[in-house]
């Protein structure tokens, strides 16, 4: 927004070229900062990636030790 409103001076194509290219700069800054920011978050909360991926998968990852421990039971019965 903030390229565009510098792009108004100009007249439409200034606001259109501006618009475009602030949009541009802001993909390019958001992968650059992007990882930083989660692994600052990540940080903050006391968390690692391992543990994200856990509570993504927990409902998989219950029901695999679920089958696993019925399997046990079953081999030692």
């Amino acid at each position: 927004m903030a390229t565009s409103a510098a792009g108004t001076p100009f007249g439409p194509i200034g606001t259109i070229t501006g618009g475009v290219g602030g949009a541009i700069i802001s993909a390019q800054l958001n992968k650059k900062l992007k990882p930083i920011m989660e692994e600052l978050a990540l940080n903050l909360v006391g968390l690692d990636k391992e543990d994200i991926f856990y509570f993504k998968n927990k409902t998989t990852i219950d029901c695999l030790a679920k089958s696993y421990l019925g399997n046990v039971n079953i081999l030692y019965a």
